[in-house]
């Protein structure tokens, strides 16, 4: 119920801020006939994109995991509200002018943008270290490899501070991925090199989080 009316009140800007958009360059704003438009029409539209979001499953997922993928099936979320908006307004005909293409265009943009947005704010507030976890620092870890395993490893040790560890950098052989950085953490260097990097780092645990890495590697590293 919560991200229904979340996504009602986003979907009630977003059609605002089109109209806004719309009559920007219009000397005296938004003229009073799509005044009208705008105030009789925003709650109506504010429920239904909401409740298409509904239909279409966009509030069966906790926001603070939504991840770029997610994006696409709320776009297409949106393309529907969007698209059943206008033909709302050209069958139906509620006022006797139709509703504007670039406000159609502009609300599907905005609501995309501010649904989205919301949903990664969400996310990034829930990863932020708390001060509590920022106080107990834990013991420190270090990740070798940085594809998809590694990157769940370091994302579960962000998001669950009772674990009482705290994830310091990645090792991984990709040459492509030296020095870059994953989830605000850098990868330190190749597994040839774990050595000098123990030194340096003086983890208290090495998690291998390579799932098809063969023996060979694994003994390596050990």
């Amino acid at each position: 119920m919560l991200a229904f009316g979340a996504d009602a009140l986003l979907a009630a800007a977003a059609y605002a801020l089109a109209f806004k958009l719309r009559f920007l360059d219009v000397s005296g704003g938004i003229p009073e006939r799509y005044e009208t438009m705008l105030a009789g029409s925003i709650v109506f539209v504010a429920l239904g994109q909401a409740l298409v979001f509904e239909i279409l499953g966009q509030h069966s997922q906790w926001w603070r995991y939504f991840r770029l993928p997610d994006l696409w099936p709320l776009i297409r979320a949106a393309a529907v509200a969007v698209g059943l908006l206008v033909v709302v307004f050209a069958v139906a005909q509620p006022y006797p002018d139709d509703l504007p293409r670039s406000v159609a265009i502009f609300d599907l943009l905005l609501l995309v943008v501010l649904a989205g947005g919301a949903r990664l704010a969400r996310r990034s507030i829930a990863e932020r270290p708390g001060r509590v976890a920022q106080r107990r620092r834990g013991r420190d870890v270090l990740v070798v490899g940085a594809g998809s395993g590694g990157q769940m490893v370091v994302r579960e040790l962000q998001l669950n501070p009772n674990l009482g560890a705290r994830a310091i950098g990645f090792v991984d052989d990709d040459p492509r991925k030296r020095g870059m950085q994953n989830l605000g953490l850098k990868v330190l260097g190749s597994t040839d090199e774990i050595g000098s990097i123990l030194d340096r780092t003086a983890p208290g645990e090495v998690v291998i989080a390579i799932p098809s890495a063969p023996g060979v590697l694994r003994a390596r590293v050990v």
